[in-house]
């Protein structure tokens, strides 16, 4: 016998999610199902925001309010500033702190690193038509700005007789707890002075000696990749830039949905170091 239309009806209020579903007075970040998925994010920004780089050996997970840390602090004084950050996460109302602190090395083991170790690259600054935005740091206000400046891009190299767009370089400043501004720009052969109005404007790419690696797809992914370049480079006791930056595919950005899986570039000032590492790239 089939169940009634009420017995239907009980079934289905209890799929598929324990958890309440987003509050509405709170944006979503992209892919989250749950208010608690939610709050796990902020959770994380939080933790990167207050101490980057510590994310490498902690996690976080959130459960009806309850955030529940874990892994290794590499102090006690870190281990404070990490539980601290998130108890002022807006949505938490519990924590549980399960971190342990680490154990001091031996004088051995804080040598630091072998700068032939780190894979240095040389990339060439190219003439770049971009566009700033000031953004929320989240992925809704981010993708809203790259939906509004790939056009405006598409229809610059047109009116300039440019190739259509392959390429887009991306590059963040001025991070700061809950804010970014963006530079969304296409590389463009066109000579200095070429372009005289405000909005896209001409400008370089970013050039120099840089670390790089993949970051996983998403906002999140994107700001763990730059805070591990940025304690690779402090270990091997060279000097991190204020910004770093990202270069997309034509194919990655048609339509722009969410950060995906892309390469991070973080700019490091030369310091003697550098001579002793071989170039492993010259153009971005």
């Amino acid at each position: 016998m089939q169940p009634s239309g009420s017995k239907r009806e009980e079934v289905k209020l209890q799929l598929p999610h324990a958890q309440p579903l987003h509050d509405p007075q709170r944006d979503p970040f992209v892919g989250n199902d749950t208010v608690d998925d939610n709050i796990c994010e902020w959770a994380w920004l939080a933790i990167w925001n207050a101490l980057p780089g510590a994310h490498s050996n902690v996690t976080v997970s959130v459960a009806d309010g309850t955030a529940t840390l874990s892994g290794v602090a590499q102090s006690l004084a870190e281990r404070q500033a990490i539980t601290a950050a998130v108890e002022k996460v807006q949505g938490v109302t519990r924590t549980i702190d399960r971190l342990r602190v680490a154990r001091p090395r031996s004088t051995r083991a804080q040598l630091p690193a072998q700068p032939a170790a780190l894979a240095i690259e040389h990339l060439v600054a190219r003439p770049m038509l971009y566009v700033v935005r000031h953004c929320v740091l989240d992925e809704s206000s981010i993708s809203a700005a790259m939906r509004q400046a790939v056009p405006m891009l598409e229809e610059a190299l047109a009116a300039h007789g440019a190739l259509p767009m392959s390429e887009l370089i991306v590059i963040y400043r001025n991070r700061i707890p809950g804010a970014v501004t963006v530079e969304i720009g296409v590389p463009i052969d066109l000579p200095p002075g070429a372009v005289t109005r405000s909005e896209p404007a001409l400008g370089q790419s970013p050039g120099g000696p840089v670390l790089s690696q993949v970051a996983d797809a998403g906002l999140p992914g994107l700001l763990r990749r730059e805070a591990e370049l940025v304690a690779t480079a402090h270990a091997a006791g060279l000097k991190a830039g204020s910004f770093f930056w990202q270069s997309f595919d034509y194919d990655q950005t048609h339509p722009w949905t969410a950060h995906p899986e892309a390469r991070v570039f973080l700019p490091v000032v030369p310091t003697p170091a550098l001579s002793q590492i071989a170039p492993s790239g010259a153009s971005l």
